[in-house]
């Protein structure tokens, strides 16, 4: 008998924010990676908020961030996962999101977590969450445990991810039909196309008037305040000397007086061992 399920993406649909961003920070206190790769990070995270997704800049991040990875142990890895989710996500996940997920478990459906983020972090949150699984961007471990820096297929993002999905229904016999699945991201388009009950949470304004159109359900969780999107996005608008300054300040909050106080704080943990 088909069975059905529940995918929901990670970032901005069940946690506030971006899980590979806290994956960094914390990699990067670790002594994984120097200020060079850390501010480069941030420097396209700010890109990826003020002009969305780009094909390039994400070939661009993947192949340094599978530099980083490559010698490093997969048991590392997954010890770094389980304190993430209790320094950083547990705290950010979406109460919304949440209850959606509890209906879906009462109902007896599967609930799994589909990221483009390491495997190693979705299956992490899966588990702590009690859902029945997690998938995401696997990297290639060699005999020794040790990752190579490759990626034997690709990030699990856009069709991708549908594949993936896909596999999964194969797989364990769910009637995709019946299935639902809920995201924030316009990448995950072929997702909604592939099951019977797509649902938007959070959702970039692309995606809002998709969904309007074909009469999706929207979920809004995600509080409405001054936004790093907002401020980024208002300083290539023609604006205000006092529009301008206001924005400044926002970013100054919010962006770079964050990545500035992490290398600092870092550096001088670091300088007292």
């Amino acid at each position: 008998m088909a069975k059905t399920a529940a995918f929901f993406d990670i970032d901005g649909t069940l946690i506030r924010g971006a899980s590979t961003w806290y994956l960094a920070r914390d990699l990067f206190s670790r002594g994984y990676f120097g200020l060079d790769f850390f501010f480069f990070a941030a420097w396209q995270s700010l890109l990826y908020v003020v002009f969305g997704e780009n094909k390039h800049r994400l070939a661009m991040v993947k192949e340094r961030s599978l530099r980083i990875l490559k010698g490093k142990l997969e048991s590392d890895l997954i010890l770094v996962g389980e304190e993430l989710y209790d320094r950083f996500l547990q705290e950010r996940l979406f109460p919304g999101t949440l209850e959606i997920v509890q209906k879906h478990l009462d109902a007896g459906h599967e609930v799994w977590l589909v990221s483009a983020t390491p495997r190693e972090i979705s299956q992490q949150m899966a588990y702590r969450l009690e859902l029945t699984g997690g998938l995401g961007t696997v990297v290639e471990v060699d005999e020794n445990g040790r990752y190579t820096g490759k990626i034997p297929q690709s990030l699990l993002h856009g069709a991708m991810k549908a594949q993936a999905v896909r596999d999964l229904a194969r797989e364990r016999h769910l009637d995709l039909s019946s299935c639902y699945a809920y995201s924030d991201s316009m990448s995950d388009e072929k997702l909604f196309n592939l099951v019977g009950h797509p649902c938007v949470v959070n959702p970039e304004w692309k995606l809002r008037n998709l969904a309007k159109h074909r009469h999706w359900p929207i979920y809004d969780f995600a509080r409405r305040r001054p936004s790093v999107a907002l401020a980024a996005r208002t300083t290539l608008l023609p604006a205000t000397i006092v529009g301008s300054v206001w924005t400044a300040k926002v970013l100054w909050r919010h962006v770079l007086k964050r990545l500035f106080q992490i290398p600092v704080r870092v550096w001088r943990r670091r300088r007292k061992n």
